[in-house]
């Protein structure tokens, strides 16, 4: 349907980051993606007590999805 809305359009470029970013995460040990995890919390706390909440919930959602593909970890 021709100029439907689609929340995906000219999104391409965030999708194969994130497929990207899957692949990397998939090839990393469960050491270094522990490590990963830690320093992106880090981050995450650093962004929020500076007040840049965009940014901290950018990295919550990083890490959830890390947590996802590597671990099965479940959302709460």
């Amino acid at each position: 349907m021709e100029g439907a809305y689609s929340p995906y359009k000219g999104r391409a470029k965030e999708f194969a980051k994130v497929a990207e970013e899957t692949i990397e995460y998939a090839a990393m040990s469960p050491e270094k993606l522990r490590k990963k995890l830690k320093q992106l919390e880090e981050q995450m706390y650093k962004h929020a007590q500076n007040l840049e909440f965009e940014e901290a919930a950018r990295l919550r959602d990083e890490i959830q999805h890390i947590q996802n593909t590597a671990f099965g970890a479940e959302t709460v």
